[in-house]
């Protein structure tokens, strides 16, 4: 699975893991998720993966639990004027992740029905490839997120779990 994961064509996009949304979490949802993406975050370090980190300027920065994973990673943009549920929407991310000559983006963040989600669908209207994994997305408990799943599956970019 590595080799789908190749420097120069996969960028990181990760989303919202902001204190107020993370706060939307169940403890134990909160927990598994930061664990996963520190996983995620340090693996797409080793392999060289380049990552624009995404916040909404009315929740605050990314997380602290997330800090030492990030800086892991050589190369690191931010973005924190997103104000809408698409990444792409009023952003420079669509410019961002052209200047890095990405063609895969593998998306991680809150929440997988929301932000997510409408950020993966322009994406691919954009003629990104889309790749996540179940362990990268987390939504409140109770939403409704089977068909948000489907979706992904449908289109084929819906891993079990991320790193292999």
């Amino acid at each position: 699975m590595q080799d789908n994961y190749s420097l120069g064509s996969t960028t990181v996009v990760l989303i919202d893991v902001q204190p107020w949304f993370m706060n939307r979490l169940n403890k134990e949802t909160r927990k598994h998720f930061l664990k996963s993406i520190d996983t995620a975050l340090r693996f797409c370090g080793k392999i060289g993966l380049p990552l624009i980190v995404v916040e909404n300027p009315r929740f605050g920065e990314t997380v602290c639990e997330l800090r030492d994973a990030i800086h892991e990673i050589t190369h690191v943009e931010y973005i924190k004027d997103k104000s809408e549920d698409c990444a792409f929407y009023r952003t420079a991310l669509e410019k961002k992740l052209r200047r890095l000559c990405t063609r895969k983006i593998l998306l991680t963040g809150l929440f997988l029905n929301c932000c997510v989600f409408d950020t993966a669908r322009t994406g691919l209207n954009r003629g990104f490839e889309i790749l996540t994994a179940r362990n990268l997305m987390a939504t409140v408990q109770g939403s409704c997120v089977s068909e948000h799943l489907e979706w992904y599956q449908r289109i084929g970019v819906l891993y079990d779990t991320f790193p292999p």
